[in-house]
């Protein structure tokens, strides 16, 4: 018994030194996603689960707008257990009522208020009210310098699919401003991104957003870049803009 304890502890010493080194060393587990489309629902119900490839993670949301005889759909993202990330124009114009959220594992929120909205960067803060919000998981915002080196993954609902796909690009290391500021608001970048993915994340290969898609045009996506999203979060006070 005394071997064998003695044994245990040996063991448990060498995990803990490879834990510590790998911490020193900065290296954490990459977000292991497919190299192309990754379909896993069928028509707007989401299949259970968590990871890539296969299931769509309990992080994202489907946003899903009923105006009249229309329906539109955007994406979005947990990024705490009751706030989403989403874009402003996926949202601009409609009524809470309106919006219905869906998840990964199939969870439907349907008593939805806005937290925060930003129409110049098209960014919006959506507040998740029902009673009951099963527990999921939520996305890092990066807190790093992100640079244009390494893949980068958009995430986000794409009609054509009729899926939530997973498209892999990398930054062009281009940033572009819009005609009211003359600094940089998005990223540019090649993962695909189409009508539906407004409002999904564009993650690094960590699964850290460093962005939020906004648009594509030609052969160039674009992504709310990380210092303006981060400057977004930091104006949310706790408070819903109802009270």
């Amino acid at each position: 018994m005394s071997r064998l304890n003695s044994f245990s502890f040996l063991l448990a010493v060498v995990v803990l030194v490879f834990a510590i080194a790998s911490t020193v060393n900065g290296q954490r587990p990459p977000f292991r996603v497919g190299e192309d489309v990754v379909t896993v629902h069928d028509g707007d119900v989401l299949t259970p689960g968590e990871g890539f490839p296969g299931p769509v993670p309990s992080w994202f949301l489907l946003v899903k707008v009923e105006a009249g005889h229309s329906t539109y759909f955007g994406s979005g993202t947990f990024i705490t257990d009751r706030l989403v990330l989403t874009c402003y124009h996926n949202i601009r114009g409609f009524k809470p009522d309106q919006i219905t959220l869906k998840n990964g594992p199939g969870d439907t929120f349907e008593k939805i208020t806005v937290a925060l909205q930003s129409p110049k960067l098209d960014l919006a803060l959506l507040y998740v009210e029902d009673k009951v919000v099963p527990y999921h998981r939520v996305l890092p915002i990066s807190g790093e310098d992100f640079k244009p080196e390494g893949s980068v993954y958009s995430v986000g609902f794409d009609p054509s699919e009729d899926a939530i796909c997973v498209y892999k690009g990398k930054l062009s290391g281009t940033s572009y401003s819009e005609r009211w500021t003359t600094k940089p608001v998005y990223h540019g970048h090649s993962a695909k991104v189409v009508q539906g993915m407004s409002g999904g994340p564009l993650v690094n290969h960590w699964g850290e957003i460093v962005g939020v898609n906004v648009a594509a045009s030609d052969d160039t996506s674009l992504a709310v870049n990380l210092t303006r999203l981060q400057w977004f979060l930091d104006q949310y006070d706790g408070k819903r803009q109802d009270e």
